[in-house]
């Protein structure tokens, strides 16, 4: 008995440690008075590596259409010197807009909150993948979400979108029977919200031709109006030979903004 007790405990141990690192799991940052089905779903996975002082944070947003789709960490961006959070949110059909945008705002704002407690940085960097970029860059320029809860987007150092939209994401052009191929700019819109406020933005999508119907093209006219409107930084990569999944392709990318970001401010 005893010797199952104790690998018992090594298995526990070794699902909360990776390698250099510890994880948090099941984090919740919804609602006190959260029903049921928000207590389940806003939830975030917190890794800090051990060893760093104050490490810089990378929030990670899963995609997946605002339907589907887990937190999770990209393995890759595992034991490189800085902490992630992977965060849930609530999805479509049991809620609709702007619910997903609100918790992801709601995730950042208690991520805020908490890093003296867990003894992060001040060094944020927010990125995702597909909806998961829709949502990065909906709370970074869209103010009114971190403002609902005392925060600001100036908070962002930046955004690393990777193929996101950034016309009115499709689901919710659907939840207003709004057709796939009509394209809508409206507040549900990351170019409805174009500022000189912006965070630093890294836009990254897969090759035009390979990539969903437009989404190259979509980011290409985003950081083209940026640019003209005088934002002075931001970036857009084209990842040729790449299609819609094109996160691993991306790493490199997102590795080298943490250490800009960390070389910047030291």
């Amino acid at each position: 008995m005893r010797v199952i007790y104790m690998m018992t405990i090594l298995l526990l141990h070794m699902q909360s440690c990776v390698a250099q690192g510890q994880i948090e799991r099941d984090l919740y940052y919804g609602a006190a008075d959260g029903n049921e089905y928000e207590q389940k779903m806003c939830r975030l996975d917190l890794y800090i590596p051990v060893g760093i002082d104050h490490p810089d944070l990378l929030v990670w947003i899963h995609g997946g259409g605002l339907k589907g789709g887990q937190k999770h960490f990209p393995e890759r961006l595992m034991d490189q010197g800085f902490a992630i959070a992977a965060i849930d949110y609530r999805l479509h059909p049991q809620v609709k807009h702007p619910v997903y945008i609100e918790d992801a705002a709601r995730a950042l704002a208690w991520l805020l909150e908490q890093r003296e407690e867990y003894g992060l940085s001040e060094r944020l960097v927010v990125a995702g993948h597909s909806a998961g970029a829709y949502l990065a860059t909906m709370i970074a320029y869209d103010t009114s979400y971190l403002a609902a809860h005392g925060r600001a987007a100036s908070e962002i150092d930046a955004i690393l979108p990777l193929s996101g939209h950034c016309i009115t994401h499709f689901t919710v052009r659907a939840e207003r029977e709004q057709s796939y191929h009509q394209a809508v700019v409206d507040e549900y819109a990351p170019l409805y919200h174009l500022s000189l406020g912006c965070p630093r933005t890294i836009l990254v999508t897969g090759d035009r031709e390979l990539d969903m119907a437009g989404r190259y093209e979509e980011n290409a006219l985003m950081y083209r109006l940026l640019k003209d409107l005088g934002h002075g930084d931001i970036e857009l990569h084209e990842l040729a030979g790449q299609d819609h999944n094109m996160v691993q392709a991306s790493m490199p990318i997102i590795l080298a903004e943490m250490k800009r970001v960390s070389v910047k401010n030291d």
